[in-house]
């Protein structure tokens, strides 16, 4: 019974003990420290308030604290943003097919270089990343002091929209091709979709539109069939 009553409170103990353990190896390597952001197996992420004997507060960018067990911490993914003195920004902008590349690249760099708060002694890199389906992506990566990484992120977003507009380099938004084809599978033509009115999305019933075009492959088909 005794045995019996031993395992049973060994067994209960183990995650405590095993969040104590985890505690001591937070505090003794400095994995994280208080004041640091962040992020813990991809899905709790917020800045380190305080870091107890078994367990660790984060405080979420909205302000919710959240407390975890430090084994959760020792035993899974801690991606630290706090660590390294600067951090990269990275940013998509996104200009219309027929845009002149090389002018495009030069205002985006400009527009990074005027800002006293990105590191010019690390790489600044400006480059064609994507060819979507209706824009043209450049990659826009520099370094930033770790504090300033938001702040500038939101700065040069507004920049690069602004610059864009006294410029007039288009800004691409979705778009879509629609061809035409007559019964004889003769093309008419291509129109956009903001071309399109209600009145020619609207159906309309005629006396030629309840009878089914008849194409020439169906013609072909039939006459084989007779055959």
């Amino acid at each position: 019974i005794i045995s019996s009553g031993i395992l049973a409170i060994g067994v209960s103990l183990q995650d405590i003990i095993s969040d104590f353990a985890s505690g001591i190896i937070i505090l003794s390597t400095k994995l994280y420290i208080e004041g640091d952001y962040v992020e813990i197996n991809d899905s709790i992420a917020g800045s380190v308030k305080e870091i107890k004997m078994m367990t660790t507060v984060l405080t979420t960018p909205n302000n919710i604290d959240i407390t975890i067990p430090n084994s959760t911490a020792t035993k899974g993914k801690v991606t630290n943003y706090n660590v390294n003195e600067f951090r990269r920004v990275d940013l998509v902008a996104s200009v219309a097919y027929g845009t002149d590349i090389e002018e495009t690249k030069k205002v985006i760099k400009y527009i990074v270089l005027q800002d006293k708060r990105v590191d010019q002694n690390q790489p600044i890199t400006v480059a064609v990343k994507a060819m979507s389906a209706s824009s043209v992506d450049f990659a826009v990566r520099c370094y930033v002091a770790k504090g300033d990484y938001w702040d500038v992120t939101f700065d040069l977003n507004e920049k690069i929209l602004i610059e864009f507009a006294k410029r007039n380099i288009e800004i691409p938004f979705s778009q879509l091709d629609v061809n035409l084809y007559n019964g004889g599978n003769k093309k008419l033509g291509k129109i956009k979709t903001s071309d399109i009115t209600e009145d020619m999305i609207t159906p309309h019933k005629s006396e030629a539109s309840e009878e089914k075009p008849v194409y020439e492959i169906d013609k072909v088909l039939k006459e084989a069939k007779k055959k």
